[in-house]
């Protein structure tokens, strides 16, 4: 389960004037869509300036993940500034009602999008257990932490999607 988030939209409509702003995110939740769809996800519903998608598999989602903040970044907000998304994942069963999607998996994924910074893909230790060994050379830990109504510690990891960028931890 996949949250997708544009960052800043509020200071976007502010800057842009509602007409203007509206094109630019309608513009990039297509985008996003389209990314989800290619990629073999299925978009539940699209909330403001958010989406809620599901994949297949985990693998599925973070290739979509890596190619919407790719999409946003190629994509000029006001006075120039890259447009930003908030990803956030978490791997488990979800019961599909009447075209919306319920349970733990969607709370936790809810969770972890709140987390993220601009421009971060954050995902739970759910996910990174589905991902294959070759595909784990880009996701460092962030921290262990308590998800809000969840009884156990969840473990969040960021997926480095930018090509070459340097990364430093601090421990």
């Amino acid at each position: 389960v996949m949250f997708a988030d544009i960052s800043g939209s509020t200071a976007i409509y502010e800057q842009l004037g509602d007409a203007a702003a509206v094109e630019l995110i309608q513009e990039l939740l297509a985008r996003m869509e389209e990314e989800a769809y290619f990629h073999r996800g299925a978009v539940i519903k699209s909330i403001g300036d958010e989406l809620l998608c599901t994949f297949p598999d985990v693998v599925s989602g973070l290739a979509t993940a890596t190619a919407m903040q790719q999409q946003a970044a190629s994509m000029s907000g006001p006075a120039g500034r890259k447009l930003q998304l908030r990803i956030g994942m978490h791997f488990g069963p979800a019961l599909e009602d009447r075209g919306d999607l319920f349970g733990d998996a969607v709370n936790v994924a809810a969770r972890v999008v709140a987390l993220a910074q601009p421009g971060q893909t954050l995902i739970t230790d759910a996910c990174f257990e589905r991902v294959p060994l070759l595909g784990r050379s880009r996701i460092r830990t962030i921290d262990r932490m308590s998800v809000r109504g969840r009884s156990a510690e969840t473990t969040i990891m960021e997926v480095m999607w930018q090509h070459g960028r340097a990364v430093t931890t601090v421990v």
